[in-house]
């Protein structure tokens, strides 16, 4: 049976998308242009000029911006995407590309300002609507669950399904219906491929 060393290696984080907050004061004035150059899949959501905070205080205008790459990426590299265009604030990975679409105009938020989804910006061949309708296929379903498997080195089942029950319902809804088995096996393999990497 496979070991632990004592002493990890560290271990190489990639994501399949990342996205940014962009302030436009901060920004270079061809922010623009330069997502369009970076040659990937990319939305942008509208200005977000209406955002409160929890105090009730006006938050400061922002856009959301979020890349998406057709295979894993190491987090740094696409870190320094956003960097590269003029984002400040971004988070390291998202765990599901059509929910992070749809916050972009706050589809599901009902307590915040909802924006016009017509005002967001398609870059790279992106389709905001189909990004929206994403999480419907059981595919894109598949690869944001092993996505997220991969990032966060989930080796329980049982307690995968929980996140998904709480977080994640069109996850859940894949996982209880017709993916179980295989997202099963694919954690067991993750698990053993883990360990086996550890111990050498």
């Amino acid at each position: 049976m496979p070991r632990f060393k004592s002493s990890q290696k560290k271990k190489i984080v990639k994501v399949r998308s990342i996205a940014g907050i962009l302030y436009e004061d901060s920004a270079p004035a061809n922010w623009k242009e330069r997502i369009a150059e970076l040659h990937v899949m990319a939305l942008v959501s509208p200005k977000h000029d209406q955002d409160i905070t929890a105090e009730g205080k006006h938050k400061k205008d922002h856009y959301h911006v979020m890349i998406i790459f057709d295979g894993p990426k190491e987090v740094n590299s696409a870190s320094e995407l956003l960097k590269e265009v003029g984002c400040i604030e971004y988070t390291q990975s998202i765990h599901s590309v059509t929910s992070y679409a749809r916050y972009l105009c706050h589809l599901d938020d009902h307590d915040k300002h909802p924006y016009d989804p017509k005002e967001v910006l398609c870059f790279g061949g992106a389709d905001y609507e189909l990004f929206c309708q994403r999480s419907l296929d059981k595919d894109s379903a598949l690869t944001e669950m092993e996505d997220y498997i991969d990032l966060h080195h989930v080796y329980s089942f049982r307690r995968f399904a929980q996140y998904c029950r709480q977080n994640e319902p069109t996850w859940h809804r894949h996982l209880t219906t017709d993916c179980g088995w295989y997202i099963k096996e694919y954690i067991k393999s993750a698990w053993w491929d883990d360990c086996t990497q550890e111990g050498q």
